[in-house]
């Protein structure tokens, strides 16, 4: 089991976004060549992000908010937001968000 854990250094968020939004894709796709009236209907989708987590990292491209552990632990937050918001644009763009 030790080989297959992802540990937090390697634990990468925009390597989740672009995996789950590539099955909501292929799903979504699949849904509507069926002729699916609500296509995702009954989809459940659970994305886990340890970036929040202590030890809190740096990641590129996000604020930085100061040195203090809440500063620290916002960095985290907006990385996760960044990430996040990628799926929900996904299904804004789709007009499932509302569904």
């Amino acid at each position: 089991i030790e080989a297959a854990t992802v540990f937090f250094e390697d634990y990468d968020e925009a390597e989740k976004a672009a995996r789950a939004l590539a099955l909501l894709d292929a799903a979504h796709a699949e849904d509507r060549a069926r002729g699916a009236a609500h296509p995702l209907d009954g989809t459940f989708l659970f994305l886990h992000s340890a970036a929040t987590h202590f030890p809190w990292r740096r990641f590129e491209g996000v604020p930085e908010f100061g040195e203090e552990p809440a500063d620290r632990f916002d960095h985290a937050l907006a990385h996760v937001d960044r990430w996040s918001g990628a799926i929900w644009r996904w299904l804004r763009e789709r007009g499932l968000y509302g569904e």
